[in-house]
């Protein structure tokens, strides 16, 4: 029907009811000239006048006796039109469907509509839209409206996929008709489980472990007789294939309470977050594999003596609650064994060592590395593990080819380390093989994508950085965890450290307190004169005594704090005591634990080292 149009003019109200259309009421007080909802002819295209100077009519549509403008019109058309749910037969033609508007609305990542459903409080995991997009699971409606909304398509707006999926939907419960019970049955455990799954997680969960007491259920039910007999017989069948359907539902419950224990005990055992060490910038992240399946990975960033790091990743073979709890054992040993300053090769042999003691048969790979931001070097071993990726200041990326060693537990092997310098503003790049290597992908292949831009630029954080990765690399189905640090390796400015070597005589505490206050002049920290001149005192004392050789003072000036070292050739570590009124020593320690923000000792190869550290 063509639709009447008038002049440019506003015609007047007698006009309008002239030609059969009832008067539009004023315009609200906010001068828009929206005409409110009025009866008409159903399925009439009319034009209708609005009473306002300089406005044009309104072409207005009468559908159920509700008026629709054009505009509106538009808005009820579907966004994609040619990409119809109805024609979808099987569920595989629905993942179809799912895949091509995935593609028109720009193939977003699983993780960027992991995420997108996090904050909006609704539940698409990566795991299950993998699964959705292949066709392995049907979706529930709340997963299909969270998947469709990412997409750009508001449910609400095309109803046709709400319709499509009630359609499938019954199709599958007449098709298989023990879902719809052991979905109930499976939601039910969840909930007495607390593990806060719907009913379709239930049932992805169940589907796997079906066995022949489902066919046998249904053949018995459908085949039923109305003899007294043969009642008694399936009522005993119907039992049988009961206690196997419970048997089932109770091992799927066990594999899920389990999977769940083992991630939150990895978690647990992992850093939260990076440490703040001067001339590094450190993040890291971890996911578990398929399903919440948790893995052996760890990674760590341990501070060592003289401004050094050591940065750690390791895979504890296999998955499941066993190698959370040995990835904790290994992780532990890492970090004391690092407390004693070891070489990065001596540290591999100790840990391999230890790990026959432990009694343990899971092996581990594991890299070792250096960091020292002064020396500006690199200093790594390898147990196995996948190489790391550095990237120098130029943005050209390599792989560090270090000689790779056994991993740990198989006992009896030689570990080697090499040292590579390090210029300001590279990165180091380590991770586990999850992330480099999938069913779909060899190692070489996921090796050269890892290397291949790494960094957009010199502006982007290790975070950001670490979530670029990880968006880009990590598979949309990936059986195993994968766990990854970043490093920004800035080094300190040589203007920023000074060293002095003084040698064992009792005026050279005299020495250090006048090199101190003039090397804090020269910085500009006059406010930190007096406080550092009475805590280097003390420290260079107390080590002039227990001394055999020369003794090390190092101050090292970072953005926002001070570090100050006393290094001496002695073993013992020094011992925090109460000191009594009468007593003329043991009150250096507690004065450096009062009036530093922060302070430590740690043992090295040569000895030991006291440090303190104030706020500029």
């Amino acid at each position: 029907m063509p639709w009447e149009r008038t002049g440019s003019g506003a015609p007047d109200a007698m006009d309008a009811r002239a030609r059969g259309v009832p008067p539009a009421e004023s315009p609200p007080a906010d001068g828009i000239g929206r005409s409110r909802p009025f009866p008409a002819n159903i399925g009439q295209l009319r034009t209708v006048p609005v009473p306002v100077p300089g406005w044009r009519p309104v072409d207005v549509l009468y559908i159920s006796g509700v008026p629709r403008t054009g505009e509106e019109l538009m808005d009820a058309v579907p966004l994609h039109p040619d990409i119809d749910p109805a024609t979808a037969v099987t569920v595989e033609d629905f993942a179809e469907l799912l895949r091509r508007l995935r593609t028109r609305a720009d193939q977003p990542s699983l993780r960027t509509m992991e995420r997108w459903a996090i904050r909006h409080g609704k539940s698409l995991s990566r795991s299950a839209v993998a699964d959705m997009l292949a066709g392995r699971t049907f979706p529930t409606k709340a997963r299909l409206f969270a998947f469709l909304q990412v997409c750009g398509v508001e449910p609400a707006d095309d109803p046709r996929w709400e319709t499509a999926w009630n359609r499938l939907a019954e199709e599958r419960r007449r098709q298989q008709p023990g879902i719809s019970r052991l979905g109930s049955a499976g939601e039910q455990a969840a909930v007495e489980l607390g593990l806060g799954m719907h009913d379709d997680e239930a049932e992805d969960l169940l589907e796997p472990t079906w066995s022949d007491a489902e066919e046998r259920l249904a053949a018995i039910t459908n085949e039923a007789t109305a003899t007294a007999e043969t009642l008694r017989e399936q009522l005993a069948q119907l039992r049988l294939a009961g206690a196997e359907v419970s048997a089932t539902l109770d091992n799927a419950r066990l594999s899920r309470l389990e999977s769940v224990t083992a991630v939150n005990l990895q978690r647990s055992l992992l850093p939260i977050r990076p440490p703040r060490i001067p001339g590094v910038r450190i993040a890291y992240d971890y996911h578990p594999g398929h399903g919440n399946a948790a893995g052996g990975d760890w990674f760590d960033a341990i501070r060592l003596p003289s401004g050094r790091v050591a940065l750690v990743v390791g895979d504890v073979m296999g998955h499941g609650l066993m190698s959370a709890a040995v990835m904790g054992q290994f992780r532990t040993s890492i970090i004391t064994m690092a407390s004693m300053d070891l070489p990065p090769a001596q540290l591999l042999r100790q840990l391999d060592n230890l790990t026959h003691h432990l009694s343990t048969e899971h092996l581990a790979t594991c890299i070792y590395s250096v960091y020292d931001p002064v020396r500006r070097t690199l200093t790594l071993a390898n147990a196995g593990h996948v190489p790391p990726v550095l990237v120098d200041a130029d943005g050209k990326p390599r792989l560090l080819e270090i000689p790779t060693g056994a991993p740990i537990g198989v006992g009896g092997v030689a570990f080697e380390e090499m040292r590579v310098p390090i210029d300001d503003g590279s990165w180091l790049v380590m991770c586990t093989d999850g992330l480099v290597e999938s069913r779909s992908r060899p190692i070489d292949e996921g090796l050269e994508a890892l290397c291949a831009g790494i960094t957009d630029g010199p502006a982007d954080s290790p975070q950001e950085v670490c979530e670029q990765i990880m968006t880009r690399l990590q598979p949309d189905y990936c059986d195993d965890d994968v766990a990854l640090l970043v490093a920004r390796l800035d080094g300190i400015a040589p203007d920023d450290v000074a060293e002095w070597q003084l040698p064992r005589h009792p005026s050279q505490a005299r020495v250090a307190r006048a090199a101190t206050v003039e090397r804090l002049a020269a910085w500009g920290l006059h406010n930190l004169v007096e406080l550092a001149e009475l805590l280097v005192s003390e420290l260079v004392t107390n080590a002039l005594r227990v001394a055999r050789h020369d003794v090390q003072l190092r101050l090292m000036r970072t953005d926002n704090k001070l570090l100050v070292e006393v290094s001496d050739d002695d073993h013992n570590m020094p011992t925090l005591r109460p000191a009594s009124a009468t007593d003329e020593d043991g009150r250096g320690l507690g004065l450096v634990s009062r009036l530093s923000d922060e302070w430590g000792a740690s043992r090295t190869a040569g000895g030991k080292v006291v440090w303190f550290e104030v706020r500029l």
